[in-house]
């Protein structure tokens, strides 16, 4: 419900970062959107975003986390998608997305790693990644990355449907009205 509050990229990834941080405990998380390139089908990284843990993080190692059940609790953070959450890829995340469709890989200094292929109908659109989280949250981060994969789906139709809104769709100009 939380993720469903948003129709903007910056929103739904708020959300996630607020969910992340509420229901999991973990070292790193990011999140590495992917874009394929038409002419050569090869996946191109069109952005990567970390997400660290809140140092008041909650520990859930003997107890489920409680779940709010008004969106707003994930919403009410103040702090947006900044160029501080936006970060260069590194070699294991281009090594994570060349890797497709394989999931096998393990960065050094994981104990456990963590990581979920984000698709917008049969095309990738991501990754969502997790370190060090213990190995019984796996399951719940799997459910999540699969509902944000949803949410991000949705949030590119609503651009691709203002786009058409503004555009003509033959020519690529601005229509008239």
């Amino acid at each position: 419900t939380a993720l469903s509050g948003s129709m903007e990229f910056s929103g739904i990834f708020l959300v996630l970062k607020n969910i992340l941080n509420k229901m999991f405990k973990f070292r790193q998380a990011k999140l590495i959107l992917v874009v394929k390139n038409p002419d050569t089908q090869e996946l191109l990284i069109k952005g990567v975003y970390k997400i660290s843990p809140e140092k008041h993080q909650h520990s859930f190692e003997n107890e489920a986390p409680l779940f709010a059940t008004a969106s707003a609790s994930f919403l009410n953070n103040n702090s947006s998608v900044e160029n501080e959450d936006k970060i260069e890829p590194d070699d294991f995340d281009r090594l994570l997305v060349n890797s497709y469709p394989k999931q096998d890989i393990n960065p050094s200094g994981a104990s456990t790693f963590s990581s979920a292929w984000l698709f917008s109908h049969t095309a990738p659109a991501g990754i969502l990644t997790i370190e060090d989280i213990p190995q019984e949250q796996i399951g719940r981060f799997t459910i999540i990355a699969g509902q944000f994969a949803l949410e991000l789906q949705r949030v590119k139709l609503y651009e691709m449907v203002q786009e058409l809104a503004i555009m003509d769709g033959l020519t690529g100009m601005f229509v008239r009205r």
